[in-house]
């Protein structure tokens, strides 16, 4: 999926980099305490595992204004917001590239190395695999033997399909996605599209989308229902975990990561950077703010809204939610709100007729 290496792209090394950047606009300024003369470009694959907490001596990435972000212990490159430079840690050794735009940096750079999405001709059926009319499938793919693709299926560059999977009508799998043995895909899936994402650039009146170059990958014996959308990661991997099954109309936001054997119902939408725990229930109609952490063997009743952070066990309704037992009786209470208004009023004029009288 990579175009080119950094070294190819930019023979000159980061202060080459740097010049491109600038030219959009971008205000790169590198920090004056690397030893940029000797800098070696990071592997690009170090990319899939920039994401906090996950860098590594190799990682790049970036670091927004936002303090919640922690710095690193260790990367190689970072494009980090001017405002951040009071919390660089003295002993951090990678380099750094200060910016009122980090995000936009990144990006910029990752357009520039990614291939676009693959089009063109089918490759030949793989033996062994059932396929439908219309089935367009993408150089570099594997598809298992005993698998069926329905009409109008179509299969980015370099899938990996396990055995005995059947992905139902006009569903599509984006490039270098993963899906394991024994998967069951009603139609019009969506497996590894662009998630959503917005980036403020310079002199812009709009922001531009993100460019995601992760993966989603759907673990084995996964029921995914009609009209499922699981976007491909950032940097890293969109990930549905072993037997967990998803009803229909059910959106999973980019970086989600869901466990082993849970369940969810129609109509959900897991917004990004949501983890889920294993054998959690979710019911219909609920949706969950981002980076929220759902424990294991949680039960979420309908029509809920997730705003924080759920332990393991527990069982929770409403919006925003709240403990099962505390969230019916406020439903309860609802219930007879005109009745209580009406004595509430009754009380008061008695009240201001017992004023009156003394």
């Amino acid at each position: 999926m990579w175009a080119s290496s950094l070294s190819e792209r930019w023979p000159q090394g980061i202060d080459s980099l740097i010049l491109t950047l600038k030219a959009q606009g971008l205000e790169g300024e590198t920090d004056a305490s690397s030893n940029i003369k000797n800098f070696v470009w990071p592997e690009v694959a170090a990319l899939r595992s920039s994401e906090e907490p996950h860098f590594n001596a190799q990682s790049w990435g970036y670091l927004g204004s936002n303090t919640r972000s922690p710095w690193p212990e260790s990367a190689r490159l970072i494009f980090a917001h001017s405002s951040r430079k009071k919390d660089r840690p003295a002993n951090f050794q990678g380099l750094c590239v200060w910016t009122r735009y980090p995000e936009a940096m990144l990006d910029t750079v990752i357009r520039q190395l990614w291939m676009s999405e693959w089009t063109g001709a089918s490759s030949p059926v793989p033996k062994g695999v059932v396929v439908e009319a219309g089935v367009v499938i993408g150089p570099e793919s594997v598809i298992g033997e005993g698998c069926v693709l329905e009409t109008g299926v179509r299969i980015g560059r370099g899938v990996r399909i396990g055995r005995n999977c059947r992905i139902g009508a006009h569903s599509r799998i984006g490039d270098e996605c993963v899906i394991g043995d024994g998967v069951q895909c009603s139609g019009f899936n969506s497996i590894g599209a662009q998630g959503f994402g917005l980036i403020d650039f310079p002199d812009r009146p709009l922001k531009r989308p993100r460019l995601h170059v992760g993966r989603a990958v759907i673990g084995q014996g996964v029921r995914l229902g009609a009209y499922v959308s699981v976007d491909r990661g950032v940097f890293g991997d969109t990930v549905v975990g072993d037997w967990t099954a998803i009803d229909n109309h059910t959106q999973v936001g980019h970086n989600s990561q869901i466990g082993e054997g849970s369940i969810i119902l129609g109509f959900v939408a897991l917004s990004g950077s949501t983890r889920i725990g294993s054998r959690v229930t979710i019911s219909g109609l609920t949706g969950t703010a981002g980076h929220l952490s759902i424990g294991d063997d949680v039960v979420i009743a309908a029509q809920s809204g997730i705003t924080a952070d759920i332990p393991d066990g527990a069982q929770v309704k409403g919006y925003p939610a709240r403990p099962m037992r505390e969230a019916l009786k406020i439903a309860s209470l609802q219930g007879r709100l005109p009745e209580l208004y009406e004595r509430l009023k009754a009380l008061e004029s008695k009240l201001a007729s017992s004023e009156e009288d003394t």
